[in-house]
C-alpha cells in the first residue's frame, strides 16, 4: 500500500449477477444478489444504485442493509 494510506478494516462479500442466457437479449439493469460473509446478511438488487446502497449501508450501519434486504441472520457464536 502507498505511504501514509490507513486500512481499517476489510469486508468481504459474495456478488452473484444475473447474466441471460445464451440467446436472450441482455437485462436492461443490473440484478443479482449480494451477502455479507461474516454477517450472513444479504439481499437482492435489481440495478446498480441498490447495490451501491447496501454496500453503503454496511459502511454506515446494518439497519440500512437490513431494509434494503428484508432478511437478516443472526452471526454464529464465536463467529
Amino acid at each position: 500500500m502507498g505511504e501514509g494510506m490507513i486500512v481499517v478494516a476489510v469486508e468481504t462479500y459474495i456478488v452473484r449477477v444475473w447474466v441471460p442466457a445464451d440467446g436472450q437479449a441482455p437485462p436492461v439493469s443490473l440484478h443479482g444478489t449480494i451477502s455479507h460473509v461474516e454477517s450472513g446478511r444479504d439481499g437482492a438488487f435489481g440495478d446498480a444504485a441498490e447495490l451501491l446502497r447496501f454496500l453503503q449501508g454496511d459502511a454506515s450501519s446494518a439497519g440500512d442493509r437490513e431494509a434494503l434486504s428484508g432478511s437478516s441472520r443472526e452471526p454464529e457464536p464465536g463467529g
